[in-house]
């Protein structure tokens, strides 16, 4: 556990204070954030929220960091794209790679290289370019978490994660390029 000492600007403005706990499994991370979440410690309502690891080495180094935003806040929302996927990844794959961070099956489109739309339906993934566009939306949405995956490995592959719009995506849509 970890409490970065706050500095003086954030206790004259009565910035609530702060603490970081590691947990050895992410479901254990969870649990814990739901069940604080919303409770009362000595006159305060607790607002529990994930940190990433980068976070919590930050806060373990003194920094003190900003609030995070609000669930649903637009800030944690928007599209990344993802290159260096293996061609057989699927969408579940993707949605697995960004567990709690608020990607959805439905708001995955995975790039179907050329020439395999046809085939696309029976295979799915055995066609792709190892692409897809991933949208965050909604109250469980965290791109900015979702962005500090880059260089994680998915399938046995280390991926490339970054910002992206839906312009990009109508983009290569209109290039003729096949999502699915």
């Amino acid at each position: 556990m970890v409490v970065p000492p706050p500095p003086r600007e954030a206790i004259d403005a009565g910035d609530p204070g702060r603490a970081y706990v590691s947990f050895q499994a992410e479901c254990s991370a969870r649990a814990a954030k739901d069940m604080l979440n919303g409770r009362v410690f000595d006159g305060r309502v607790v607002a529990a929220s994930l940190a990433s690891d980068a976070e919590f080495e930050r806060a373990r180094n003194g920094e003190w960091l900003p609030p995070r935003p609000p669930p649903g806040d637009p800030s944690l929302c928007g599209i990344l794209r993802v290159r260096g996927m293996p061609p057989e990844a699927t969408k579940a794959d993707v949605v697995n790679f960004f567990y709690g961070m608020g990607a959805e099956e439905d708001k995955v489109k995975i790039i179907i290289a050329p020439g395999m739309a046809n085939l696309a339906g029976s295979h799915p993934g055995a066609m792709s370019t190892g692409e897809a566009f991933v949208e965050f939306s909604g109250d469980d949405a965290n791109i900015q978490q979702a962005a500090l995956k880059d260089r994680a490995v998915l399938g046995g592959k280390p991926v490339s994660v970054f910002r992206s719009s839906l312009e990009e995506v109508q983009r290569v849509a209109l290039m003729g390029r096949t999502m699915i």
